[in-house]
Parts: C-alpha cells; sequence; structure tokens
C-alpha cells in the first residue's frame, strides 16, 4: 500500500471529460492509500481548489490548448511548489511532452494505461522520482535533439500563421524578403517539412499554433493560421530524464 508519511496519498483530478475523471477516480479509490480529494474541469479550476483540499498530486489531462495548460501548470506550481503534477492524456505528440516536462510535470501517463500502471505512476512521483512510459521517454528524447526554433523565426512563423505573404512579413519585421526567405529555409529545416503548408500543419501538430475556421470567402470556408503560440521557450525549468 503506496502512502505518504503513513497517511492517504491525496489526489485531485482535472479532466474536461466527465467519464474519464469518474473512470480514473474510480481505480485510484480501489486502492486503499490513495484519496481522491476533489474533481474539477481544468487545470485552471484546481488552482483555485487546491488551497481547500491541499492534494499531494494532481492528476490532469493538458484539453485543447497545449500553451494554456502549461501555463496554468507553471502558475500551479510556483503557488505550490511541493505538489506532484501528472499528466493525464490520449497524446503522444512530441511537442505536447517536452512542453509538459519543461514546465516541470512529474509524470505523463496514456489513458490507455492499465489501473496498474496509473497506481505505480502515482506512488512513484510522490517518493520523489519521474515517471515516463518507455513510449513517451523516446518520443522525449527525440524531441530535447531536435533544433529549436531562434526567436526570429518564431516571428516568422507567427507571421506566417496569420496568412502574411513573405512581403508583408519582410515589412512587418523590417528586413527583406529574401531575408524571410532564409528565415523559411531554417524553419522548414528544423520542422522537417517542406512547403508552408508544412510547416504550419507541423507547428499545429505541435501545438506551436493554433488554426481557426475564418469567414467564407466566395461561399468558400477556409482555415486560417490565427495564433502563432510558441509555448515556454526560455522556460527556467529544465527536463529530467525519466526513470523508467
Amino acid at each position: 500500500m503506496s502512502t505518504l508519511n503513513g497517511k492517504s496519498i491525496k489526489i485531485l483530478i482535472a479532466d474536461e471529460q466527465p467519464v474519464a475523471r469518474e473512470g480514473l477516480a474510480a481505480i485510484l479509490k480501489k486502492h486503499g492509500g490513495m484519496r481522491v480529494v476533489g474533481q474539477v474541469e481544468r487545470l485552471v479550476s484546481a488552482s483555485e481548489v487546491c488551497g481547500a483540499v491541499a492534494p499531494d498530486v494532481v492528476v490532469f489531462d493538458f484539453g485543447t490548448s497545449l500553451l494554456d495548460s502549461v501555463r496554468a501548470m507553471v502558475a500551479l506550481l510556483e503557488m505550490v511548489p511541493a505538489l506532484k503534477i501528472i499528466v493525464f492524456t490520449a497524446s503522444q505528440n512530441e511537442e505536447t511532452i517536452y512542453q509538459a516536462v519543461q514546465a516541470g510535470a512529474h509524470g505523463y501517463l496514456l489513458k490507455s494505461s492499465s489501473p496498474e500502471k496509473i497506481v505505480e505512476c502515482v506512488s512513484s512521483v510522490v517518493r520523489g522520482e519521474r515517471w515516463f512510459p518507455e513510449a513517451i521517454s523516446e518520443a522525449l528524447v527525440r524531441r530535447m535533439a531536435a533544433p529549436e526554433l531562434t526567436p526570429r523565426e518564431r516571428e516568422v512563423l507567427a507571421a506566417m500563421a496569420q496568412g502574411k505573404s513573405n512581403r508583408e512579413i519582410g515589412e512587418a519585421l523590417k528586413v527583406s524578403e529574401g531575408t524571410v526567405k532564409v528565415h523559411m529555409t531554417h524553419i522548414l529545416e528544423k520542422l522537417r517539412v517542406e512547403g508552408r503548408t508544412g510547416a504550419l500543419a507541423e507547428a499545429a501538430a505541435r501545438g506551436l499554433i493554433s488554426l481557426a475556421a475564418r469567414p467564407p470567402r466566395n461561399g468558400h470556408a477556409e482555415v486560417q493560421p490565427e495564433t502563432a503560440r510558441i509555448a515556454l521557450a526560455d522556460s527556467p525549468r529544465s527536463p529530467a530524464m525519466p526513470e523508467n
């Protein structure tokens, strides 16, 4: 039986899906040394109830917004430094994993995990360990080895995500169109894709930008990347290599 200083491990669950919350709570409640002290829809809400229920561990899904989830996690850990956070998600996206670890996640659980693995993960993080499945560790290593975009390349990507042409990007950044093309080449190389469409698709898949539909033109709906979301490029937290 896993306990924390002889007491039950208090767990707060944050997930937008009621079925996921209830299912996870049912698994944890079966373990004698663990107690679910609350359930909320979003991690932002978790910060509001932490003072009342004082959890030892927060288990949460990143939800639909990588950047918002990362910000909420950083804020929560700044408020309660001793808190252990476990990401519980279906995503095996390299950028999601990387940003979660950068923000301070102590564990990363896939929603396909067995009840035994879920209990093992919670038990490990309260002992001060980091817990990541092998597939997640491998994805993290790949992402850590990938070259980072420079601040200027991020600006170019942000402008591209707003639908600007190379000429318009150059005018906005006060550089030549040729310089923009050089930055574009570096972006494509670092994202390992071809063309603007590939760059936007890969950036969206990594959670770097958000794609949203814009008003129809001539009766045809278009998809417009409206906001570039570069998350925690200069985070002070360094990813710790997992033990599993």
